[in-house]
């Protein structure tokens, strides 16, 4: 369905005021596929809804100035078919992009094959971070990608378990992700 929309997604950046906000919204929205929490749901209902709706926490300023001055960005995937959606984001950053896969399946997390599919490996780096944890626990993961984590001045995180597993780890990391669950929707202070 996501590989479907991506011409779709491409013209909405293309007519958008701010194409780098549409892109970050549009990365966003995509959050909504995740079997974890939940089986259904409406996947341009999530587009319009968020394209429309004021971000509950907006820091595309700080994201926006932290590009500015990075060499490159480290992007952690979320979940498969939302490859599609950081793709149109990645297309705006025009940085270099390492994109973080799972090693393995876990969920409907992304994994190498996924991103090749949604054509990522055409606009950034694919690497793996060397477990299948939900998150990224990074005592789990293989030293290449912990040295890359450490090394990155930022990161852009996709998604509720990264959110669980990172959100302590400092202000390079900028969250995308819907509370999909009241324990995040909770900590984040935000409705589900």
């Amino acid at each position: 369905k996501a590989l479907a929309l991506y011409r779709r997604l491409k013209k909405i950046i293309a007519n958008a005021d701010d194409p780098f906000e549409a892109a970050v919204r549009l990365a966003i929205a995509g959050n909504v596929i995740d079997f974890g929490p939940a089986d259904e749901y409406d996947l341009w209902a999530s587009v319009e809804r968020v394209l429309a709706e004021p971000l509950a926490f907006n820091d595309l300023p700080e994201l926006r100035q932290a590009l500015d001055l990075a060499d490159e960005v480290l992007f952690l995937s979320d979940n498969a078919g939302e490859t599609i959606f950081d793709r149109v984001l990645i297309e705006q950053i025009g940085k270099p992009v390492r994109y973080a896969v799972k090693s393995a399946p876990i969920l409907n997390d992304a994994t190498r094959a996924d991103a090749i599919a949604a054509g990522v490996d055409q606009v950034a780096e694919i690497v793996e971070i060397g477990c299948n944890a939900l998150g990224t626990l990074l005592d789990r993961c293989d030293e290449r990608f912990v040295q890359l984590f450490h090394a990155a001045s930022v990161i852009i995180a996709k998604g509720m378990g990264h959110y669980e597993s990172l959100s302590t780890e400092g202000p390079r990391l900028f969250f995308l992700l819907q509370a999909k669950c009241k324990v995040v929707a909770n900590d984040l202070g935000v409705p589900v």
